[in-house]
């Protein structure tokens, strides 16, 4: 699917503001928000923008943020990034990259507070990458599921709960991967079995029972692994 695009890595190059940065950009562990500024523009000027790693970065400001977000390639990634404040993630959400398709990676974080989650959904971009979340609550899943882009993926989930599958059944965007689950009970696939729009991914399945399978299966928005398909 096109939304789960990966994209090429930035390089390094001829401007001077270049030179003060490693070629690989996902060793950088640290950046100033004028450090930022420069790296975005280098990558401008080498013309090497279809992609920028900073997985390296642990942490962020809103001004480095707001730098990073002025990046006109396809992908930011910045999956070092462990937890991240509601402004940050304001600013983040912001990311408009290349035209159409604009990528924002930030499958470090383990957790999501209502009010960072809020801000995340905002995001109208081609993928959100959350796959570092393990376990949400059914707040953090109706926030999520306001989303309004191209593309959620939440491979990190691998089991879900009633309310939180009924939350992701109100889902805004055209793609909402839920391929960690490796299976689910008849209530769960109950609730996704509702899904409204777009296309729910369900492709990690492993291990489902007949009852579930048929509500699923009713479900022409839900993508199943081959094995299930009749």
């Amino acid at each position: 699917m096109r939304w789960m695009m990966v994209a090429v890595l930035i390089g390094s190059s001829s401007m001077r503001a270049s030179d003060d940065f490693p070629k690989e950009t996902h060793t950088i562990t640290f950046l100033t928000a004028a450090q930022a500024a420069d790296l975005v523009a280098a990558a401008k000027h080498d013309g090497n923008e279809d992609a920028l790693y900073l997985d390296g970065l642990t942490s962020i400001d809103q001004d480095v943020a707001q730098a990073l977000v002025a990046f006109e390639g396809e992908y930011l990634s910045l999956n070092g990034l462990t937890s991240i404040n509601q402004n940050v993630a304001r600013v983040l959400a912001s990311f408009r990259g290349k035209n159409t398709i604009n990528i924002l990676s930030l499958d470090g974080l383990t957790s999501l507070d209502l009010h960072v989650a809020e801000e995340l959904a905002k995001f109208e971009g081609f993928t959100l990458y959350l796959g570092g979340l393990t376990s949400i609550d059914q707040h953090v899943a109706r926030a999520l599921s306001r989303f309004r882009g191209t593309g959620m993926e939440l491979r990190g989930l691998t089991s879900i709960d009633k309310k939180v599958a009924q939350e992701f059944a109100k889902y805004d965007g055209m793609g909402l991967s839920l391929r960690g689950l490796a299976s689910i009970d008849k209530d769960v696939a109950l609730e996704l079995s509702m899904f409204r729009k777009g296309t729910l991914i369900l492709l990690g399945l492993t291990s489902i029972d007949a009852a579930s399978l048929d509500l699923l299966k009713s479900n022409a928005a839900i993508r199943l692994p081959e094995q299930y398909h009749d």
